[in-house]
């Protein structure tokens, strides 16, 4: 207990070396670089910390961290480090390296971790700390990054990084933007506002134009490559507010996530805010390049892109392909020019959400075998299936003016084994359409059972169909079962359908105006409404 006791002294800030003791200034405008550098050896030769008091401290050149340090300010607001916007840099070659309870004002990519081979860089911690008004000056590194935009740095291994209590305001292109071999990062309740993408080298192409809160690993597209970064992943992604993204270009990636690798849990995030401008390529609020992602309890909202991105995205695929991912009790709202939810993903299931108003899609799988969608909310927000193969199941949701479409990529036929359509509830609010269920693209499907779902139509709708399998598509088997169609007045609605092998019946139609009281605070409402977001 005595050796114990000893060593938590040692270590205590009120005990460590401190800057001012080997010169230090700290009036925003001498050089302190050589009294860090001093103290900093100093304080690891004694296996204490490395304290900076109240002050503003100029830094002039680079500051090569080679043995493990943990610089401890007296508050991100008392305690800051500034290079007045020249190139100076902590440069963390050491593990176990921490910085706590500091400020970052006017620097270019200030901290730079140094992967190399035959070393794994790991246990490094930024915590409580404050980057502001930051820029960085390459395209593949930020506020937090690789110490180089070197392709050869990026196979080498980062282990165990946590940045967590912090905030990146102001941030011109990347606040985390460790583009390499990253494993088991933690990146928990943190502020990331005020980031603008890359725009100052007008000879960098689209994809280098990017802007992003957190980006993590590397593609691995490189022929040999996989195997060296299969340990990328298992990252836990937390409580972050992310807000206020915009494009300065109509190029470019403007991404608040942009993760690789496996096993990722994103969880109880705050998402906003996040704008791409009227043409909006590449936008996104998380994109996934892996497999078994989680992703639940996050705020996503006002997100405006274009093309076939998603505010969530899952594309392409690396060691273990892209599959088996789960994205469960998000709330998704104001999604505009793109999709809700987009994915190439083969396994993948949609539960329990709340999607509203995403005039595009709610949820878009694009490719990918097999998928399950149950227990959502969709409002405004329609479910477009792609899907190439295996067995697609919707049931329990709640389709609000929203439809759903079977659908194919024309390059691409689908072979899906069954579409089940369960125990759904349709209801069609305003305007003059009746289509609930839809074809487009063209799909061949074999086998489609719609059963016991509720169509309600509340608008004025004079009658049509309900259900449309002709129209931009053709199948080979049909059951429409035990359905329940309900309108405001007489109507005529129909099933148009024509397969050659079809069961249609058990139907009910009816006028009575028993419509469905879309009250999410219901017992058995699909979606899980958030009440403690992220502030």
């Amino acid at each position: 207990m005595f050796i114990f006791s000893l060593v938590l002294l040692l270590t205590s800030p009120l005990f460590g070396v401190s800057v001012k003791d080997f010169g230090a200034v700290g009036n925003g405008s001498s050089d302190d670089t050589s009294a860090f550098e001093d103290a900093m050896r100093e304080a690891a030769r004694q296996r204490t910390a490395l304290r900076i008091p109240e002050g503003r401290y100029y830094i002039r050149g680079n500051i090569v961290i080679d043995r493990a340090v943990s610089f401890v300010g007296e508050g991100h607001e008392k305690s800051i480090i500034t290079a007045r916007n020249n190139e100076a840099r902590f440069l963390v070659e050491a593990s176990g390296t921490s910085f706590t309870d500091l400020g970052f004002e006017q620097m270019i990519e200030p901290i730079g971790l140094v992967s190399r081979a035959n070393y794994t860089l790991s246990d490094i911690r930024i915590e409580r700390c404050r980057f502001e008004d930051i820029s960085t000056e390459n395209a593949h590194q930020g506020v937090i990054g690789l110490s180089t935009s070197s392709k050869s740095q990026r196979p080498y291994l980062i282990d165990n990084l946590t940045i967590r209590d912090s905030i990146f305001r102001k941030i011109h292109y990347a606040a985390v933007n460790i583009r390499g071999n990253v494993s088991r990062a933690q990146i928990i309740n943190n502020q990331f506002l005020d980031i603008i993408n890359y725009a100052t080298d007008e000879g960098l192409s689209g994809w280098q134009l990017g802007g992003y809160a957190i980006r993590l690993g590397e593609s691995s597209d490189d022929a040999g490559m996989e195997d060296i970064f299969a340990g990328q992943g298992r990252h836990l992604i937390e409580n972050n507010v992310i807000r206020n993204l915009r494009k300065t270009t109509v190029n470019g990636n403007l991404k608040a996530m942009l993760l690789y690798g496996n096993y990722i849990t994103v969880r109880n995030n705050l998402f906003e805010d996040i704008d791409g401008g009227p043409e909006g390529d590449d936008v996104n609020a998380m994109y996934f390049r892996g497999a078994f992602n989680e992703i639940s309890g996050n705020v996503i909202r006002n997100i405006r892109g274009s093309d076939d991105d998603g505010a969530v995205s899952f594309k392409g695929g690396l060691d273990l392909g892209n599959q088996g991912h789960k994205v469960f009790h998000n709330y998704i709202e104001n999604i505009y020019g793109m999709s809700a939810i987009e994915a190439a993903s083969s396994n993948i299931e949609i539960y329990e959400n709340e999607v509203i108003n995403a005039a595009t899609r709610g949820f878009y799988h694009r490719a990918g075998s097999g998928a399950i969608v149950r227990d959502n909310l969709f409002v405004n927000a329609d479910t477009s299936l792609r899907t190439e193969g295996g067995e697609v199941r919707i049931s329990g949701n709640w389709y609000v003016d929203s439809i759903i479409w079977l659908s194919m990529r024309k390059q691409f036929p689908v072979d899906r084994s069954g579409v089940y359509i369960h125990e759904n509830l349709f209801q069609r609010t305003s305007g003059s359409a009746t289509r609930m269920i839809r074809f487009s693209n063209n799909p061949d499907e074999n086998f489609v059972s719609i059963r016991e779902n509720r169509f309600e139509f509340l608008n004025d709708a004079g009658g049509g169909d309900v259900i449309d399998l002709v129209s931009n598509g053709s199948l080979r088997s049909l059951e429409i079962i035990g359905n329940h169609i309900e309108q405001k007045g007489k109507a005529s609605f129909t099933f148009r359908t024509n397969s050659s092998r079809e069961t249609i019946s058990g139907n009910v139609f009816s006028s009575e105006g028993a419509f469905t009281d879309i009250d999410l605070t219901k017992p058995g409402a699909p979606g899980i409404p958030l009440e403690d977001e992220p502030e």
